[in-house]
Parts: structure tokens; sequence; C-alpha cells
């Protein structure tokens, strides 16, 4: 297992979706992408609840694969928003872009590994 991705856990979505392991991938790297453009719109609008849930859904794939660090970004990105807590969740969201912008390629590696 990697610190950013459990590759086992990557490699285990192959036999459980039936599909080729980089179309799973790339879907779901394209739902991140999606989701954690969506938080900092979000947030760039002060719009806290959509936020939340771009978080939210983000953190639910950030799962699938086993990103624990991503996962705990999000998760705090999650709470602060549903809390009000402007300052709190900007701050959270630039640690998801810190966590993001280094599993991805690992996510992304570890599925043209297999």
């Amino acid at each position: 297992m990697s610190e950013l991705v459990d590759r086992e856990r990557i490699a285990e979505l192959e036999q459980l979706m039936k599909e080729p392991l980089a179309e799973i991938v790339a879907e779901l790297t394209q739902s991140m992408d999606e989701s954690i453009d969506r938080a900092q719109a979000a947030l760039t609008d002060g719009d806290l609840l959509t936020a939340a849930r771009a978080a939210h859904r983000c953190r639910n794939d950030a799962l699938i694969v086993g990103a624990g660090p991503l996962q705990q970004a999000l998760a705090t990105l999650e709470t602060a928003s549903r809390a009000g807590e402007t300052p709190g969740a900007q701050d959270a969201f630039a640690a998801v872009a810190d966590a993001w912008s280094k599993t991805r390629p690992e996510l992304l590696h570890a599925a043209q590994a297999r």
C-alpha cells in the first residue's frame, strides 16, 4: 500500500466492477476532479452547503480507492462547511487541493501499473 492510495483496493476494483481498471480509475478521477472543482467554486461563491456536498461526494470516491490522506482532508472540508465556518472551510480546501495534487498522479500510476 502506498501512502496515498491503497493499491490492493484498486486492484480489487477490477474484479468487483468487471471493467478494465484504467476505465474505472479514469471515471473516479474525473468524478473527483469535478467534485473538487465544484467545492472550490462553491467556496468562492460563499455556498458552504454545496461545498459540503461536493466534499462528501469526493470523499466517497476517495474511499473506493483507499486514498486516506485525501479522505481526511475532505472530511475536514465537509465538517467545516456544514458548520458554516468559512475560514476553516477555506483552509481545509487548501489541504484538499494539496492532497489531490499528490494523490491524482499516484492513482493514475497505480491503474497503469496493473
